[in-house]
């Protein structure tokens, strides 16, 4: 980010300043993300050990999980192994495929494992008043340009990945996505940039990256079943 915010509001509240409002799109001036998009470990910048300024109780979870893994050869409970969703933030690094509908008022963030799609309402309204938090929690944003940001805020207590930190309830999360064309040989590239807030399980803000690659195969999402 341009600079340390304190809250993920803050943040948000800079970057659409600094984007005058936002770019207010039509269906032939939307940028072209269509096609299947690819990740792995390798796309992420969240190596093991992680670097995030975990909270003393959060990192001492991190630890137990760490031991588990050296131990044990894996973590004890795992949501996945479990049917349970990937969630939010887990959902950014997740290596699954994911297929993105851009509209006018809505953008879909989707990827195939449990059918989780985000839906991102960039029609200028606020967040919506939750009953209750939720795995993808309530997403809002705007398009600076090709630049789509993203407010989450709502989440359920979860975890980054498989054997990672856990967040609390209370984490939101800035997002900034771009598509960056490839260059000598390489396929294009959707890139997110992210910034993670918990008051709760961090101590600072913590910065994240993922990139996704386009396939250059023939690959239709179809509809999960655990």
């Amino acid at each position: 980010p341009p600079m340390t915010f304190a809250s993920a509001e803050e943040h948000y509240t800079y970057l659409l300043k600094r984007a005058k409002g936002g770019t207010k799109h039509t269906l032939a001036t939307l940028p072209d993300w269509s096609g299947i998009w690819q990740s792995g470990i390798a796309t992420m910048s969240m190596a093991h050990p992680v670097d995030a300024p975990l909270s003393a109780p959060y990192r001492a979870g991190y630890e137990e999980k760490r031991r588990q893994e050296r131990e044990l050869g894996e973590v004890y409970y795992d949501r996945l192994t479990h049917c349970e969703p990937s969630a939010y933030p887990r959902w950014l690094v997740e290596p699954y495929h994911k297929e993105f509908a851009l509209g006018v008022k809505q953008q879909w963030l989707m990827q195939e494992y449990m059918n989780e799609t985000r839906r991102v309402y960039t029609d200028g309204s606020p967040h919506a008043t939750p009953e209750g938090h939720t795995w993808l929690g309530d997403s809002i944003g705007f398009w600076d340009g090709d630049t789509l940001v993203v407010w989450t805020t709502a989440v359920k207590a979860a975890d980054y990945l498989r054997g990672y930190p856990d967040n609390s309830a209370e984490l939101q999360g800035i997002e900034v996505w771009q598509r960056v064309k490839g260059q000598n040989g390489r396929p294009d590239r959707i890139v997110v940039q992210a910034t993670m807030y918990d008051p709760v399980g961090l101590t600072a803000p913590w910065n994240v990256a993922m990139s996704y690659v386009k396939a250059d195969y023939e690959y239709r999402i179809r509809y999960w079943d655990c």
